[in-house]
């Protein structure tokens, strides 16, 4: 029998898709006003993501806005099937890698976009992580990114990056072990 916490957390994410299903259905029926609702459940998450490959905010925050204009546009072609977040992402990926295409290079992430993803006042903190996600391999950053500042789960992460379940979950573990490394040997010096 689950614990009751998980059941707890299985029925807040029930929720939230059932509701973000039905955001999706009104705008597909032409109700704009289903954006709002929709636009504050998924935007930290379409931001971390969006910001995790793009590594620019300007150029997350871009991108973050022309995927919720595709998601008005094609909420009509929207299959119900309980998973909507996986599709918003899936809207949003595609648009941050046709942005990839056109800038053909990957701009590193300035002190600033650090500061604004983790909204946090401490900069010398803020600095000190962005240096320590910056020894990542981008599959990774964006793994734990997803992970701890999305929340997605790793077989959500799985899906959406087509990997492995068992490679997303050794990305992770290796990325949080070389995190530790470094943050240790930065406390000991």
């Amino acid at each position: 029998m689950p614990e009751p916490c998980e059941s707890i957390c299985r029925q807040n994410a029930a929720n939230e898709a059932a509701e973000l299903e039905k955001c999706i259905k009104s705008l597909a029926e032409g109700d704009i006003d289903a954006m709002g609702p929709l636009y504050e459940m998924t935007k930290t998450s379409v931001y971390a993501y969006s910001l995790s490959l793009l590594k620019n905010s300007s150029e997350a925050e871009d991108a973050m806005h022309d995927c919720y204009i595709r998601i008005n546009s094609s909420a009509n072609r929207y299959k119900p099937d309980g998973k909507p977040m996986a599709w918003i992402m899936t809207v949003a990926k595609n648009i941050c890698l046709s942005r990839l295409r056109e800038l053909k290079k990957r701009a590193e992430l300035t002190e600033e976009d650090w500061h604004s993803m983790l909204r946090t006042d401490d900069i010398q903190s803020n600095l000190h992580v962005a240096e320590m996600l910056e020894m990542l391999s981008d599959t990774e950053r964006q793994i734990v990114l997803m992970h701890t500042i999305a929340g997605f789960k790793h077989r959500e992460i799985a899906e959406h990056m087509k990997l492995p379940l068992a490679t997303v979950i050794t990305k992770h573990t290796r990325a949080l072990k070389k995190l530790r490394k470094y943050y240790r040997e930065g406390e000991g010096a």
